[in-house]
């Protein structure tokens, strides 16, 4: 997201989730980069996206080496939620 987009958020939004998740630059990758260094071989990791930007965070993950990557819809009917099965650590890029 925009940090000027911040002003049209709902309150709950705006007001109560860290500035960081929501703007954040970079931040959902290293998230993702830095869960393949603790999950294990078969869990998964499970991303709340800005909406938009589930097509490029599912590529991500693809890159990084998860597999059987999949975009859910949130309860609005946007594609907002991404996840990934950590691969087996040779099959992963770090």
């Amino acid at each position: 997201m925009d940090p000027t987009e911040i002003d049209s958020l709902e309150p709950e939004v705006r007001d109560w989730e860290p500035r960081a998740a929501l703007v954040g630059e970079g931040a959902t990758e290293a998230v993702a980069r830095g869960a393949l260094a603790v999950l294990l071989e078969g869990a998964a990791l499970v991303l709340e996206t800005a909406d938009g930007a589930a097509r490029d965070v599912s590529s991500l993950l693809r890159r990084l080496g998860y597999e059987q990557v999949a975009v859910t819809k949130d309860l609005t009917g946007r594609d907002r939620v991404v996840d990934g099965v950590r691969a087996s650590r040779r099959e992963s890029i770090s």
